[in-house]
């Protein structure tokens, strides 16, 4: 973290769901974010996200 102030904000929250949308309002993408990018840039395929994550993918 490169924010002491971001930092605290997190340790500061107990609810997990705060904690993701801190995170979130602060650049971080999430996993299905970042999954839908490998398949769009061919590194990975559909089939292989719904297998690690267990949910259907429509791109």
């Amino acid at each position: 973290m490169k924010e002491s102030s971001l930092a605290d904000q997190i340790l500061d929250t107990k609810d997990s769901r705060a904690i993701y949308r801190i995170a979130v309002d602060n650049g971080m993408k999430s996993l299905w974010e970042r999954a839908t990018e490998l398949v769009r840039e061919h590194q990975t395929s559909p089939a292989e996200v719904r297998r690690v994550l267990g949910m259907s993918m429509r791109i």
